[in-house]
């Protein structure tokens, strides 16, 4: 009994740690996805490129960062979450920085298209991925917990890219900003690889995969040690990618995907038309980021509450979003009609509370929908879609405005795809309760993983929180 207690004990003070990690990590990079919109009202002042080009770069930058969703996990999944999300982090760095020397707007979409998407790609997908491992029963929660600190960077990081911005200019901004996104490093360093995940793997890996095994044998004879890592990382992508397209065989899984990748082009359109919006009307800088801090700010409690609420079982995360998305989309349609700026701030609000928390209910959903086993595979696949979606979305709107030239094209263009987003939702849950979407369970056994959950037989995940004894650090 003792020693139990030591173990727990030691668990509790590593999983502080790492918890944190995760809700850093989580902050530094979505706030400042978020805060493109202040990098974006700059970039248009400064290189007079157009509003649908200028906003091409941020949009390049989250279609490649969704893009890398797939390729990300399976990276973590062969090479340790920690791994992964730390050299994501210096490519992060490595974008402000030379983002920081760049005089022409075409080599924007080098330094922070792509190698900032880039470091977003490789530390998103897995941050959020493994944090669903070391929960069950508090899953919710722990998630709408971490992705508040989604709120705190776009509470925070708005004044922080004004304050660089007004001191320093956009390329000192970026200096500063390459140093700060360094955070996610150390972050990175404290995140362990969940032992179920990589033992279930590797074993699913050598018994899918005949080649490897002879790749061991003839390796331990002959000493070719890079050529059994070479043909190791195949099979482990090959095993990896081979059965992810088949979670499109439930119906459920591919409505859900859709419904994200439109309510996700709603949300993230927020950041560019609020800020251009603001501005537009003669409100200030100032406004600007007061605007996106509301956001911030609102997120923090939403997603929290929301987390809270839907381990309470009230009601379903399918009939939350509903309800959420729906209040987002006919919000979204009134904004056209919204002169003064006590009411963009109100909009700002909404947007915050309802349109931002529909990260929180993700990962619920996503279980429900295909199991634990299959998260890893369907949050991979689903960010593939969210970054056609974003590549699609976001340029078209601004192009949309630079044809009328208003956004009050755009903000009905967000508001009907947002309301389309919600009653897809609302329709998978009804089928769902109808037995609509029937899934074999051989599937399961395809793939690798152990259709015979421990998470019902192991009190400790029952309790919330993942075994960590052997765990490999």
């Amino acid at each position: 009994m003792r020693i139990r207690c030591t173990k727990i004990t030691r668990w509790n003070i590593y999983f502080n740690y790492f918890y944190t990690a995760c809700f850093l990590m989580y902050s530094l990079m979505m706030g400042s996805i978020k805060t493109f919109g202040i990098l974006y009202a700059e970039l248009l002042n400064t290189f007079h490129g157009g509003a649908g080009n200028t906003a091409s770069i941020g949009s390049t930058c989250i279609f490649i960062q969704s893009m890398l969703g797939p390729l990300a996990n399976a990276l973590s999944m062969r090479y340790s979450f920690r791994k992964v999300t730390f050299l994501g982090g210096i490519f992060m760095s490595l974008g402000f920085l030379i983002s920081a020397f760049t005089e022409n707007m075409q080599m924007l979409y080098f330094s922070y298209s792509f190698l900032i998407g880039l470091g977003y790609g490789l530390t998103y997908v897995p941050c959020t991925t493994i944090l669903n491992f070391y929960f069950d029963k508090h899953r919710a929660l722990a998630n709408g917990i971490v992705f508040a600190g989604s709120g705190i960077g776009g509470f925070a990081l708005p004044f922080l890219y004004r304050f660089l911005l007004d001191n320093y200019g956009l390329h000192g901004a970026m200096i500063v900003l390459s140093g700060v996104m360094l955070n996610c490093c150390i972050s990175a360093l404290l995140f362990r690889q969940p032992l179920e995940l990589s033992q279930k793997i590797s074993s699913n890996i050598t018994a899918k995969d005949p080649d490897l095994k002879q790749s061991n044998h003839t390796s331990s004879s002959n000493s070719s040690g890079l050529c059994h890592k070479c043909l190791s990382l195949r099979n482990t992508l090959k095993v990896l990618f081979t059965f992810r397209w088949s979670l499109f065989k439930r119906p459920a899984f591919a409505l859900i995907t859709l419904a994200y990748a439109l309510a996700c082009t709603g949300y993230d359109s927020n950041f560019y038309i609020i800020p251009a919006l603001v501005e537009r009307k003669g409100f200030g800088p100032g406004a600007v980021a007061l605007s996106m801090s509301i956001i911030g700010i609102f997120e923090v409690f939403a997603r929290v509450f929301f987390g809270w609420f839907v381990d309470r079982k009230v009601l379903s995360a399918h009939i939350l979003f509903f309800i959420s998305i729906s209040i987002s989309g006919v919000s979204s349609l009134c904004v056209p009609f919204l002169h003064n700026l006590e009411l963009m701030y109100c909009y700002s609000a909404i947007v915050g509370i309802f349109t931002g928390s529909l990260h929180t209910f993700l990962p619920t959903i996503l279980v429900n929908t295909v199991g634990l086993d299959n998260l890893p595979a369907a949050l991979g696949l689903l960010t593939v879609f969210l970054a056609v979606a974003s590549g699609i979305g976001q340029p078209s709107l601004g192009w949309l405005t630079d044809l009328t030239g208003t956004w009050d094209a755009s903000n009905f263009t967000v508001g009907a795809i947002l309301l389309i987003s919600a009653f897809i939702v609302l329709s998978v849950d009804r089928c769902m309760k109808n037995g609509g979407d029937k899934t074999e369970e051989k599937e399961t056994v395809e793939i690798g993983m152990n259709p015979e959950s421990p998470h019902e037989k192991d009190p400790m995940l029952m309790n919330g929180i993942s075994k960590t004894e052997e765990m490999p650090v």
